[in-house]
């Protein structure tokens, strides 16, 4: 029983919980709990307190079941499984069911995910206030806009435990060794990095490129095996992994980001538009960014005097990347770059 004598349980007069039942304009608990001002563990001993029935908003939509199943294998579940390993939930509750929520502005692609999964499910749009860290670190303070789709299935949150993703898997997921052997593995990788990694470049006025970043980080053992993964496939040069508090790389070579999108892109049908689009605007502007007019014999005497990439970028107003790749293009001499990690 309650205990309704605890000053932390809010009650709320009882016609304004039928009032808001009978509006039908609330179709989650979430928003009904918004709309009275209650927490969700509130809002549930409201009902007790009034002994009005729990409301059950979740009504078995229609979906492909078997679109998860290792017998079916195919780019866009590969490529789902891998965005859901980063960035979905499954949830261990009685109708075992799975959700993914993304900002707004990505809500086109949970209509692809809702499309791909041939599902019924509703896509909810919602708003939430930012929580304390928020407010308190970022000085946040307005609402953020958000969407979510929400499915009851067994069979898909068994079938993806095969693939490793569980229910509080931020800490666990590890790839299987199936998974990691693949033929479509890059479909894997690029979902992943759509849902919690990152493509960033700056350039200049004249559309040169400064600086470019292929990043992911992760609390769990996966982002180091997709790491291995990529130094495997993408033939890399200077890579960076850090694990120290949790697993990170990251790739700013352009050799390297060229082969990295030519691997998780080519001939993909499915992506994330937002973050395909920055990292082929990097691909289509990175030989853009180094056309130089470099005369050989003084970019040679230059490096010889001098002594590192750095010290003659400053010279020429560039950036280290862009002399190396015109000595490499040259047939110059140099030795290798002592700043960058070599791949380990």
């Amino acid at each position: 029983m309650v205990d309704f004598y605890d000053r932390r349980v809010r009650i709320v007069p009882k016609k304004n919980i039928i009032d808001a039942l009978n509006s039908k304009k609330y179709k989650t608990i979430v928003q009904l709990s918004y709309a009275l001002n209650l927490h969700n563990t509130e809002l549930k001993k409201n009902f007790e307190y009034y002994k009005i029935p729990y409301p059950n908003f979740r009504n078995k939509a229609k979906t492909d079941e078997n679109f998860f199943d290792l017998n079916n294998i195919t780019e866009e579940s590969m490529y789902w499984a891998g965005f859901f390993a980063a960035d979905g939930c499954v949830r261990n509750n009685k109708s075992k069911s799975i959700q993914l929520m993304l900002a707004t502005k990505d809500k086109n692609h949970l209509i692809k995910f809702q499309k791909s999964l041939k599902s019924e499910a509703k896509i909810i749009d919602d708003e939430r206030a930012p929580s304390k860290l928020l407010m308190k670190k970022y000085k946040y303070k307005e609402k953020y806009f958000y969407s979510y789709i929400c499915i009851s299935s067994e069979k898909i949150s068994n079938d993806l435990a095969l693939w490793g993703i569980t229910p509080r898997k931020t800490y666990t997921l590890t790839m299987p060794k199936w998974l990691i052997d693949h033929n479509m593995v890059r479909h894997f990788i690029r979902g992943y990095i759509d849902g919690d990694g990152s493509y960033s470049y700056n350039k200049k006025k004249d559309g040169k490129i400064v600086s470019i970043h292929v990043a992911l980080s992760g609390a769990c053992n996966a982002v180091k095996q997709i790491y291995e993964i990529i130094i495997k496939n993408c033939n890399i040069k200077y890579g960076n992994i850090n694990n120290k508090k949790l697993n990170s790389f990251l790739f700013n070579s352009l050799q390297d980001v060229k082969n990295i999108y030519e691997f998780l892109y080519k001939d993909s049908t499915i992506f994330l538009d937002r973050k395909e689009n920055i990292i082929k605007n990097i691909y289509n502007l990175l030989e853009k960014s180094f056309e130089y007019n470099f005369d050989p014999k003084e970019l040679q005497y230059l490096y010889d005097k001098l002594g590192s990439f750095n010290a003659v970028a400053k010279k020429f107003g560039c950036d280290r990347t862009t002399i190396q790749y015109n000595m490499r293009k040259m047939g110059l001499k140099f030795n290798p770059m002592p700043q960058m990690s070599r791949k380990q």
